[in-house]
């Protein structure tokens, strides 16, 4: 009997794990299995608004246990930056969150479906178990997003020194949700190290946000 038990225990562990990796402890994170665009139909008209997301908040930390920063605090101070950056560009702007509150993955979706005319951004630093992985990347939910997550990666790229990860389809929640263009941007592992020492410099963080406005007012200007 106690065999079937820790049998049907180690066969369940992994449904959980997966459940709350997705739900609750790192939501942006998928199973790779489930990874594929969504069907969504994409604007390609000019637009004058961005929707800024910075990720987790409030009791919702991000990241893993390996981190060696709170992806919260990095995220949102990414946001306010590029938040500046935008408006100084021109855009009207509207923020998920403006501190350090928690806002439930619906609310974030929603407030985005309230500015239709608004492109989306999430942004959020990435981890690993693996202390060598590094880098930025940009993910999109679907295809006519990828232009979007292009602009923002090739920008990105330039002024960090990790691995370009490239741009990836994704389909995490505030992606999928979202009926206008989304993407979600990684800007760094703050599970490794190098990446780590990087985000809490504030110059860093200031150009991240810096080439992450450069990459959208470069898309813009592609319409």
């Amino acid at each position: 009997m106690k065999t079937v038990i820790s049998i049907v225990f180690v066969l369940l562990v992994p449904v959980f794990s997966a459940e709350a990796k997705t739900r609750h402890a790192h939501p942006k994170r998928q199973v790779k299995k489930e990874v594929c665009t969504v069907k969504k139909t994409v604007s390609k008209s000019a637009f004058s608004a961005v929707v800024i997301d910075a990720g987790h908040g409030g009791h919702d930390p991000g990241g893993i246990p390996q981190n060696l920063i709170p992806e919260k605090g990095a995220a949102l101070d990414v946001a306010l930056r590029l938040n500046r950056s935008l408006q100084r560009s021109g855009f009207h702007t509207i923020m998920t969150r403006k501190d350090d509150t928690f806002v439930p993955l619906g609310t974030r979706s929603a407030i985005a479906n309230a500015h239709p005319e608004a492109v989306f951004v999430s942004i959020h630093f990435d981890a690993s178990p693996r202390r060598d992985a590094c880098g930025v990347s940009a993910h999109y939910a679907a295809p006519g997003e990828a232009p979007l997550a292009a602009a923002i990666e090739r920008h990105l790229t330039t002024t960090t020194n990790g691995t370009n990860r490239g741009i990836k389809p994704a389909r995490f929640y505030v992606l999928r949700k979202t009926a206008g263009r989304a993407v979600l941007v990684e800007c760094g592992f703050l599970t490794n190290p190098h990446d780590a020492a990087l985000a809490q410099r504030a110059s860093y963080r200031q150009k991240v946000a810096e080439q992450i406005c450069a990459g959208i007012v470069e898309y813009r200007r592609s319409l």
